[in-house]
């Protein structure tokens, strides 16, 4: 196959993605590419969306749909909300019953930081209504974009080696249209563009380059240049098996209503626990995920039909695979301490259940000793190489928010574990800081051995014989000292 055919294949496929419309503007003023990627989103969706106008630019969108049209994890997704608030572009609030998390732009922020960002003389204009007009006037203001494949997140394991394949595609395009396939960038430039420091950068390259997908070579003239060149044959051949994998998981899920994600799978099997996994599942699951999400949605969000859980009951569906991190509560008409009992979770009930040996279980100190009982009953449903991991998953995630309802919390992470789809984010955390413990404790039983070990002649107690003769021998002493004077 020729470099151009090649070439012309790879963007037809890329064509059946979704891409997010990048900022490179927007990338300099957050200093982050994953912060970038949710603010260039939220510009989308103000810009687009059907019912912004009447919410006055307020936009709702769960963890899920972040996810689905990002490919950030919770962690990466609440670290990126941080740094938007830090800076003041954007605003967020709860509201709704049940309480949802709601976004919106601060176009004044934005307008000052687009100021500095494009060294403009004159003061720069944004309001939610400019923000509405033709594309062409709002393209013009927030600069140049790169279309950042959600997709290539998953072939690649990770959002900032997709963005950076994403960049390079691009780049490479425009080499290929000038008539020479390589091209070069320094660190610089890739900082400007992308956000990304060294560090990263060096990570997301070592990346595709383990998987092949990108040549490099050095060429030293005055001073050293790196020149690139994406591979297009195997990066096609890779996209043609994950959109061929999705179909496939498309038909299972509308009969099993399980999909998983190929990022996801990677994860577990790297960890080792994917293995063990499929040994305990009935059906085989799906490696993809059901559809690609991007710019091209519809202007109104699915969120009401399948709103995620933030702050108050438990609302989950077949689609629904996140996590709540601020606790659950139980229905008002009914005395368990289990959620509402829908499809997904009824495969929790048609399990059998497993005794648990509460001996082997290190429980974390968070958990109130009152729902050990419970927690050990729900961990009889979960695979028993992931038990451990799940209460390490809960201690971490309740030492840095507390969860109102901790039966309902596990419950959900037996139902992912069941269906293949739990990653733990924060259970390393909670295993170092028992073994921390664990390591100062033996360290505080061996400086008490010592000690104990130079004083154990003095402290030795002694009969009463001695000690009656000790007695005499003072009393003698204080009558001679009485007799002297």
């Amino acid at each position: 196959m020729s470099t151009n055919i090649a070439y012309d294949r790879l963007w037809l496929a890329l064509k059946q993605s979704r891409p997010i419309a990048f900022g490179l503007f927007l990338a300099r003023m957050t200093g982050n590419p994953k912060a970038a990627i949710v603010l260039s989103q939220l510009a989308h969706w103000t810009r687009t969306g059907r019912d912004v106008a009447q919410t006055n630019g307020w936009i709702f969108k769960t963890q899920q749909q972040w996810w689905m049209e990002t490919g950030l994890s919770r962690a990466e997704l609440d670290t990126a909300r941080r740094r938007l608030r830090t800076l003041g572009f954007v605003e967020e609030t709860l509201a709704g019953r049940p309480a949802t998390l709601w976004y919106r732009m601060n176009l004044p922020n934005i307008a000052r930081a687009l100021e500095v960002c494009r060294k403009e003389a004159l003061p720069v204009e944004l309001t939610f209504e400019f923000m509405r007009a033709p594309e062409r006037a709002v393209r013009d203001l927030l600069g140049p974009t790169t279309a950042y494949h959600r997709i290539l997140a998953d072939l690649t394991g990770g959002v900032n080696a997709g963005l950076l394949l994403s960049r390079l595609l691009q780049l490479q395009r425009r080499s290929i249209e000038s008539g020479y396939p390589w091209f070069s960038l320094t660190a610089l430039n890739w900082q400007e563009d992308l956000a990304l420091n060294r560090r990263s950068l060096e990570n997301a390259k070592a990346r595709l380059k383990e998987l092949g997908l990108v040549q490099e070579f050095h060429l030293n003239r005055g001073a050293k240049r790196v020149y690139t060149q994406v591979d297009p044959a195997l990066l096609c051949e890779l996209l043609q098996e994950q959109f061929a994998s999705q179909a496939t998981a498309a038909k299972r899920a509308e009969v099993a209503g399980i999909a998983t994600t190929r990022r996801h799978q990677a994860f577990q099997m790297s960890t080792g626990v994917g293995a063990q996994l499929q040994q305990n599942q009935r059906s085989p699951q799906a490696n993809v995920r059901i559809e690609q999400a991007g710019n091209s949605h519809s202007g109104k969000p699915d969120c009401a039909k399948d709103p995620l859980q933030i702050d108050g009951k438990v609302r989950s569906s077949l689609r629904d695979s996140s996590t709540s991190i601020r606790g659950t509560n139980t229905s008002s008409k009914t005395d368990t301490t289990t959620t509402h009992a829908r499809a997904p979770e009824a495969v929790l009930l048609q399990n059998a259940s497993v005794v648990v040996d509460v001996d082997i279980l290190l429980w974390p100190d968070v958990l109130p000793a009152g729902s050990r009982e419970g927690a050990t009953s729900i961990l009889g449903y979960a695979p028993a190489a992931v038990r451990q991991t799940l209460l390490d998953e809960y201690g971490a995630r309740a030492r840095r928010q507390a969860v109102a309802n901790p039966l309902g919390y596990l419950r959900r992470l037996v139902l992912l574990a069941q269906q293949g789809r739990f990653v733990p984010e924060l259970a390393h955390l909670e295993a170092q800081r028992r073994r921390n413990l664990a390591a100062v404790s033996a360290s505080v039983r061996e400086a008490e051995a010592a000690v104990t070990g130079d004083v154990a002649p003095a402290l030795q107690p002694s009969s009463k014989e001695e000690g009656r003769a000790r007695l005499a021998e003072l009393r003698a002493a204080m009558a001679e000292r009485r007799a002297r004077a």
